[in-house]
């Protein structure tokens, strides 16, 4: 009991919450609430039996979504997302996504994200092009590609230290752990989508598709997003 509850106060005590607690950070947390509440009702949406329930929370699905923009602009991203519901968990045959009616449905989305680019205008004055934090070249591009993968990848079974700010550094080294880490991930990950596919496991698949799409833009556009990559 001693160490139970030894344990528990280092679990709850305020010098270990701080990445949560972190204050310039709470749109992160937002932003997780708000995607996991319009992939739910997204989900609802789809099994709902009658078409006003249907209706009800697929207009809560969008109103997350837009909620989620507010609080992180990498919520445009959730389109990806239910798509992957769609065809992987809900099984909905390719041919029927060009149905009026999912295409409207898609499109909704599509104006959501204007509507949140127009307000975005109209606050600011414009949508800034800030000069490149880094500049890197192609082979970089790649090695920091696979770097970051296995880093994020990492945290995910080993979040320690606990701590608000990684330093980046921009050293290319072929024989660092995180980077021959992210090489296994990548290859695993697509071993798995490829056996998860081949038996019919689209749930899983789903899974793998919604730990990779929201970290898309952290890999892809190092030099646009500042210090703390």
């Amino acid at each position: 009991l001693l160490a139970f509850f030894a344990g528990f106060l280092l679990l709850v005590h305020p010098f270990n919450n701080e990445v949560a607690n972190y204050i310039s950070a709470f749109p992160e947390v937002w932003y997780v609430i708000f995607m996991l509440l319009a992939a739910l009702f997204y989900a609802k949406h789809r099994r709902g039996f009658l078409p006003i329930t249907r209706d009800k929370n697929l207009l809560l699905a969008f109103l997350f979504y837009f909620l989620g923009l507010l609080t992180k602009e990498t919520a445009f991203l959730f389109p990806a997302v239910a798509l992957a519901l769609d065809v992987f968990v809900f099984r909905l045959p390719f041919k029927n996504l060009f149905k009026a009616r999912e295409i409207t449905k898609y499109a909704v989305f599509g104006v959501l994200f204007v509507v949140y680019l127009a307000m975005r205008v109209l606050a600011l004055g414009g949508i800034p092009d800030p000069k490149p934090f880094y500049q890197f070249t192609a082979f970089e591009r790649v090695y920091f590609f696979f770097d970051l993968l296995g880093k994020y990848w990492a945290k995910f079974f080993y979040p320690y230290p606990l701590k608000e700010f990684h330093a980046f550094s921009q050293t290319v080294d072929l024989t660092s752990p995180a980077f021959l880490f992210g090489l296994v991930v990548a290859g695993g990950l697509c071993a798995l989508a490829y056996m998860f596919w081949k038996r019919g496991q689209g749930t899983l698949l789903f899974f793998l598709v919604w730990s990779l799409v929201f970290l898309v833009p952290a890999l892809l556009f190092l030099d646009r997003l500042g210090e703390n990559i």
